[in-house]
């Protein structure tokens, strides 16, 4: 990899060169063990959840849990749950600014009240536009058996992208992640999400304006729906302190800077993934066609990706 230290003195004031690590980059994650729990009212289960550190190490470290309704179920510290209430509630754990997806709970009066709604695809989590899939739904008791013969109540969260009737077959529409739910009596299922279409984009830096940049990187959408950008591990660049990731539909350094979406800074060559959604929701797949290595303090493209 070629280095201008010279040039970057000179003609960038405000990018001055730093030490690379070697470290790649994951981002922080915490993972629960599983989706759902039910619960008699007055009853306890624990739930786990494991921290992992922005390069995708473990790390046992305490990890803040919290309820979306104390009415139905309380959460303390170490993660056990107790049912106060029928109903259901969603527990997360946090550290700092990281958050785990959903916990979701049930809690129930009855051993024999429905307690329990899961709701999945037999041909997994990815569609194509047009295709059509009959969901598979199982509906359980809080001692774990399965109730039969009850009416269910389908509902799509993301209408545009993944429809579905109330026999229970979903239909892909248009490109990006939709979202369906299962009701029996009134419990609410588990979220599934079904990607549609054009799930992933990739492309392969090139320098720019006498810099060096080289290595691949792809746009795509996480099993959760989440829109994630990876630098693979070949990733490799000049570096000027202010180098920044952006995704942008131009490859003009101005451009980006007022248009783009900052991704974040980096200094050293390498793997990284980065959560677009974190950054800005809105962002689907298809909005920008550019990947930009860019020495933000100067508005100068060091690099560029196109998104294929």
């Amino acid at each position: 990899m070629r280095k201008y230290p010279f040039l970057l003195l000179l003609v960038l004031a405000g990018c001055i060169g730093t030490d690379e690590v070697d470290d790649p980059i994951v981002g922080e994650s915490i993972v629960l063990d599983q989706e759902q729990i039910s619960l008699l009212i007055g009853n306890s289960a624990q739930a786990n959840a494991t921290f992992y550190n922005r390069y995708g190490i473990e790390e046992d470290i305490q990890l803040i849990w919290s309820s979306s309704n104390e009415s139905v179920a309380t959460v303390d510290m170490a993660g056990l749950v107790t049912g106060e209430g029928s109903g259901q509630a969603n527990l997360t754990c946090s550290v700092g600014s990281t958050t785990s997806l959903p916990l979701l709970v049930t809690v129930v009066e009855d051993e024999q009240d429905v307690a329990q709604v899961s709701v999945s695809s037999p041909v997994g989590n990815q569609i194509s536009i047009g295709q059509e899939v009959t969901l598979s739904v199982q509906v359980l008791n809080v001692l774990g058996d399965p109730i039969e013969g009850l009416e269910i109540e389908y509902t799509a969260l993301d209408q545009e992208i993944l429809s579905v009737n109330q026999n229970g077959v979903a239909t892909g529409v248009a490109n990006g992640f939709g979202r369906i739910i299962a009701t029996v009596e009134g419990v609410q299922s588990n979220t599934l999400g079904i990607q549609v279409g054009q799930t992933s984009r990739t492309g392969t830096f090139s320098g720019a304006n006498g810099y060096d940049a080289e290595g691949s990187t792809e746009l795509f959408l996480a099993d959760n729906g989440d829109l994630m950008l990876r630098l693979e591990d070949n990733f490799d660049t000049d570096f000027a302190l202010g180098t920044f990731i952006y995704l942008s539909n131009s490859t003009s350094g101005s451009v980006t800077r007022n248009e783009g979406l900052e991704i974040q800074e980096v200094s050293s060559g390498g793997a990284y993934l980065f959560n677009v959604s974190s950054i800005d929701p809105t962002v689907t797949i298809d909005d920008f066609n550019y990947v930009i290595v860019l020495c933000k303090p100067a508005t100068i493209t060091f690099g560029y990706a196109q998104l294929n």
